[in-house]
């Protein structure tokens, strides 16, 4: 089904069963610390706080929205009771005949419901926690749309970066380079003028997924995401920016951000799982209108040690994104792909083929190693046979400890892309030659190639378990016995 809106949404996952609602935590330290412990448990509840103190009692936030396999699949679209594998794979079939379905431009929408210019701006007004307790400040922006629009061609894109308040009509922005949103800026700021934006900080989690994935260069996620649900996403053209802003969204900060402006952003609790950016000269988004519903939700994702809610439900789509990418170069023997949480999505990546040639899971590794879809931050891809799940990670490593000769099937490679968000300290392994954001940013990574000797492959021992065929038959006999498990 499609939603219409965030509120929508919550009805839905509050019949699942899947909602916990807090009433009174505040935003220095318990809404935080809440949100924490819920999101690192993958499969526990949305969290939505109520009656926050100091705010008026229809202000609420909304936490660890998509880190269930439940609520994932709702989100996507399929149900509820699929598993991540089973979302994956449907994930990965839909996009084989991506189109698009431009959104519908309309007049009126709740986000008009409340519109705020000149001296009433002030981005306090909403419930902003304190997400982490060493942040350099409070963040407005984490489960958030980034609304820019290319100066050249007009392409609008949606990013989700997250946004720090500094006052009450300034945000710090942090969009890394290479990130569709931050192309726009430059292209803004290389001709001398400010970059129109629009940050929407509660929204149809349907919308939140697609502006936090790999959605190809010059596709707009509205355009996207209205394929994905056969429904166009209903948008209001604003008068201020000229960008079309969600009609049925919660909050929304819009204004510039003007060429040079800069202030100090961080640090703040990433991805990874450390505070390893630090505290950055970052760009600063000029807020001059406010719209929100009337009793707005703001929706919050913070980072944290993986698995998180921020990176676990991306871990679906990102598997199926690198699966219909070595498909489209015509690799042959694709199985199954799987970016596991633990890794933030990125870190550990795996692969199972079935080899139909010498060298077959070598050239898996290092296409996946370097394709644009992966390319960002990777650091380990395994690549292992047929008969291992590779969503299972104790499967995954009994076949790097049986199948894995290290100076035949590891291969390290050096100077690849990337972040300043990694917590390993590369200027001292490149002898400062690293980086630095101008010059860019090094990592390394691994290759390893976990499956049987090609030339030896029928020649190992036989595993150890019992054959589909006994399963088959112990199965007719006492009903429902493997139904908890996966064959």
């Amino acid at each position: 089904m499609a939603f219409l809106d965030l509120r929508e949404w919550i009805a839905a996952v509050d019949e699942l069963g899947e909602l916990k609602r807090v009433s009174g935590a505040d935003i220095q330290e318990d809404i935080g610390a809440i949100s924490d412990v819920y999101q690192s448990n993958p499969g526990s509840e949305a969290v939505l706080f109520e009656n926050i103190p100091g705010y008026p009692s229809g202000h609420r936030v909304l936490s660890c929205i998509l880190s269930s396999p439940s609520r994932i699949a709702l989100t996507f679209g399929f149900d509820p009771t699929f598993t991540l594998k089973e979302t994956t794979k449907g994930i990965q079939s839909r996009l084989k005949n991506r189109s698009v379905i431009p959104p519908k431009i309309v007049s009126d929408g709740p986000i008009l419901e409340n519109i705020l210019e000149g001296k009433k701006v002030d981005v306090n007004l909403f419930p902003s926690p304190l997400w982490h307790e060493k942040d350099g400040g409070r963040y407005i922006g984490t489960a958030d749309l980034v609304i820019t629009k290319d100066p050249e061609n007009g392409w609008v894109n949606i990013g989700t970066y997250r946004s720090m308040i500094h006052n009450n009509n300034e945000v710090g922005m942090l969009a890394s380079r290479g990130k569709h949103g931050r192309e726009h800026i430059e292209k803004f700021h290389s001709m001398g003028e400010p970059c129109p934006i629009a940050i929407v900080c509660g929204m149809n989690p349907e919308l939140y997924w697609a502006s936090s994935v790999e959605i190809p260069h010059g596709v707009c996620e509205y355009d996207f995401i209205g394929w994905w649900r056969n429904k166009p996403v209903d948008v209001i053209k604003s008068d201020l920016t000229g960008l079309p802003l969600p009609a049925h969204s919660e909050i929304i900060l819009e204004g510039y951000i003007h060429p040079g402006k800069t202030r100090l952003e961080g640090p703040y609790g990433e991805f990874l799982g450390y505070y390893a950016g630090g505290e950055k000269e970052e760009m600063v988004v000029d807020v001059e209108r406010i719209y929100h519903r009337n009793n707005p939700i703001l929706m919050g994702s913070p980072s944290a040690k993986p698995p998180a809610e921020e990176t676990y439900f991306r871990c679906p789509i990102r598997s199926a994104i690198i699966a219909n990418a070595l498909e489209e170069l015509g690799v042959p023997g694709i199985k199954d792909v799987w970016c596991d949480p633990a890794g933030a999505t990125r870190l550990w990546v795996v692969v199972s083929i079935k080899q139909e040639y010498a060298g077959h899971a070598k050239q898996v590794g290092q296409l996946v190693s370097q394709m644009p879809q992966n390319v960002f931050l990777g650091k380990y891809i395994i690549v292992v046979d047929e008969d291992v799940n590779v969503f299972d990670q104790s499967d995954v490593i009994w076949a790097l400890g049986t199948r894995v000769h290290p100076p035949r099937d590891i291969c390290i490679e050096d100077y690849t892309l990337g972040a300043s968000y990694d917590p390993i300290p590369y200027d001292y392994i490149y002898n400062s030659g690293r980086g630095s954001p101008e010059k860019g940013y090094y990592n390394a990574r691994v290759v390893i190639d976990a499956t049987k000797l090609y030339e030896a492959r029928n020649e190992y021992p036989e595993v150890v378990r019992v054959s589909p065929e006994l399963r088959e038959k112990v199965s007719k006999k006492f009903p429902g016995i493997f139904d908890q498990f996966s064959s």
